[in-house]
């Protein structure tokens, strides 16, 4: 890893009281794989890390392949993966989506008015995509995409091809409207990953991003369960499990169980109401 100069630390915000908060993946996860299984995770869109990190502790004889294309941003991440000694996670300076080669990616910046993560807290560095913003203006009233930079890309099947890759555990995907860029991507990688979490819209904030709509069908046709789905108002967050992998019956059992249990119990007290 490379280390980041002291100046560029001075900048960093302290992720600690985030990371001990804990997240839908961290609850879920455990109860598909053991905690001491050797499994292979990707963190694709990673910003500054800290998912890859949460990771890192929960399955600590994992492998973790961390993506990031924006440069300050992997300076970043390398700088907090020394931080919190995260050892078996590795950043890669890419973006990964549809395509090999290279890639015009959209920088956003930007500082709103509520400061609700703390005054020392990196807005604006956590929306860059590879598709431009829909409005010409700032998004949200402050979220502004002023620079455009060229980043290399890959499809996911290319790097595990030369990573020599077989199969995926899970995958963490915030990318900003183009999931489906990302799964296009991973043709033949997509039947050999058992887990998926993901960010989903309802409206279009970048041009041509796909939707809640479209990356459930693709799922759904790709032979994936819709496990959970976190709503945000216009855009959530969906955990999928592939149901062709031996690792997840258990948990499709289990949450088609707690699913007809649930029905029996508002069967019967519409039942006793009468």
């Amino acid at each position: 890893m490379e280390q980041i100069n002291s100046e560029s630390t001075k900048s960093v915000p302290d992720i600690s009281k985030f990371l001990d908060k804990k997240t839908f993946p961290e609850t879920e996860l455990p109860k598909i794989f053991a905690r001491e299984e050797s499994l292979v995770i990707f963190d694709i869109g990673a910003c500054e890390g800290e998912d890859s990190i949460r990771y890192s502790r929960l399955f600590k004889n994992s492998r973790i392949f961390t993506f990031e294309p924006l440069p300050k941003n992997r300076e970043i991440i390398d700088f907090n993966f020394q931080k919190y000694g995260c050892k078996n996670a590795n950043s890669y300076q890419l973006a990964l989506c549809n395509q090999d080669g290279f890639i015009d990616f959209h920088v956003s910046a930007g500082r709103p008015d509520n400061l609700w993560e703390g005054e020392n807290w990196n807005y604006g560095n956590k929306s860059s995509s590879i598709l431009a913003p829909s409005s010409d203006g700032p998004v949200y009233g402050w979220l502004e995409f002023k620079q455009k930079v060229v980043v290399p890309c890959n499809k996911l099947d290319t790097f595990c091809s030369e990573k020599n890759i077989e199969q995926i555990d899970f995958i963490h995907m915030d990318v900003q409207g183009a999931e489906l860029h990302v799964l296009k991507g991973a043709e033949k990688m997509i039947k050999k990953t058992v887990s998926i979490w993901l960010e989903v819209s309802e409206v279009e904030t970048y041009k041509t991003q796909c939707l809640r709509k479209d990356v459930e069908r693709f799922m759904q046709e790709a032979g994936f369960l819709l496990a959970h789905f976190e709503s945000r108002g216009e855009e959530g967050d969906q955990f999928y499990v592939n149901l062709r992998s031996f690792s997840t019956k258990k948990y499709v059992l289990s949450l088609r169980l707690q699913k007809l249990i649930n029905k029996l119990k508002k069967f019967m007290k519409i039942f006793l109401m009468k």
